[in-house]
């Protein structure tokens, strides 16, 4: 028969091999079908008529006792038995519109079902809904528990792939207090945006320990990065010729941090400075982007709100809000209200 073939799994001891397919030429009500194979014996089995369109994933479960699939337009999610032989009672986890994969987790325990923008834990034991994780935007295709359970990793069409605390215990994690001054939180922020995920990682968990000294420097952070603080600019070029030294300094380092972004505002201000002071600053400053001095790089929005989320206090709470609250199709807003929402607010 030609059928196509969508989605395979393999069990974990490498004798068995499932296959999720599709019949476009059957008559049948079931046109999504599983076909197992016994590798050992390089035999096929059986097939089942398993959903009505085609499959949309399958998976065995870590100890290759279950099979687990799901179906193209259905909100059920089928459980077999290793071999296909019997068919295991059909979830339908209430409130679900559709379940576009699955998988088992390590200890066999619990069923994570993908759908849209959400992740469904289900105890399997229990048959009952024990959490549910919202945070994507589309559709949820694609799951992965990490080997001992504790993390569950969701892909979806939005383009971006989530990692959630299975178990909680993360957040209740607290990390020993550090005190930051203002130069490390300037590295950890360029850390933060460096390519290397293991350099960021890093960066967000000396954040979140250093939150006392964190939480008001990213306030201002966040603010220049999501384009929040109106006549930010302006007012630090009026501070050049302020009369405390440490708020020209401020405003130096400020408008330095935005590099060549702030170029042409250098120059008008330039051109308009009343005073020796401001003109020597300004001097400076645009001596250094001739120079070619690179611009304090933006973080991606994730990687800073993680440290928010991490942190979890009114005020990380209240700087999400704030963002929030930005133009609503910038990506710094939209990230903001996903955070909020997997806080809870």
């Amino acid at each position: 028969m030609d059928y196509e073939v969508h989605h395979l799994a393999l069990s974990p001891d490498g004798k068995r091999l499932v296959a999720g397919c599709y019949d476009p030429k059957s008559v049948k009500e079931a046109r999504g079908v599983l076909r197992l194979w016994d590798l050992t014996k390089k035999k096929f089995e059986r097939e089942v008529a398993a959903h009505r369109y085609s499959v949309s994933s399958v998976a065995f479960s870590p100890d290759g006792r279950r099979i687990v699939s799901t179906g193209t337009n259905e909100s059920q999610v089928r459980l077999w038995d290793g071999a296909l032989e019997d068919p295991r009672p059909t979830l339908t986890p209430p409130e679900l519109p559709r379940a576009y994969t699955a998988a088992i987790s390590p200890d066999g325990k619990v069923l994570a079902i993908g759908s849209n923008k959400v992740v469904v834990l289900w105890d399997l034991a229990k048959g009952n809904e024990v959490r549910r994780f919202e945070g994507h935007l589309h559709v949820v295709e694609a799951l992965a528990f990490s080997a001992d359970g504790r993390l569950l990793a969701s892909g979806s069409t939005d383009s971006t792939v989530l990692i959630w605390d299975v178990t909680g215990r993360l957040a209740q994690e607290k990390p020993a207090p550090l005190s930051l001054v203002r130069t490390e939180l300037d590295q950890l922020c360029r850390d933060l945006a460096d390519p290397d995920e293991g350099r960021a990682a890093s960066a967000q968990r000396t954040l979140v320990a250093g939150a006392k000294d964190a939480l008001p420097y990213l306030q201002t952070r966040v603010q220049h990065w999501a384009g929040t603080e109106p006549g930010r600019v302006a007012r630090w070029l009026a501070e050049l010729d302020h009369d405390q030294f440490k708020v020209r300094e401020q405003a130096t380092a400020e408008l330095e941090r935005l590099g060549p972004a702030v170029g042409p505002d250098l120059e008008k201000a330039m051109v308009n400075a009343s005073s020796a002071e401001a003109r020597r600053r300004l001097k400076k400053l645009l001596a250094r982007l001739d120079k070619g001095a690179e611009a304090f790089p933006t973080p991606p929005p994730e990687r800073v709100f993680a440290v928010l989320e991490r942190i979890g206090t009114a005020e990380a709470r209240q700087i999400l809000t704030n963002v929030a609250k930005g133009e609503s199709q910038s990506a710094w807003a939209k990230a903001a209200r996903i955070a909020l929402k997997r806080l809870g607010d």
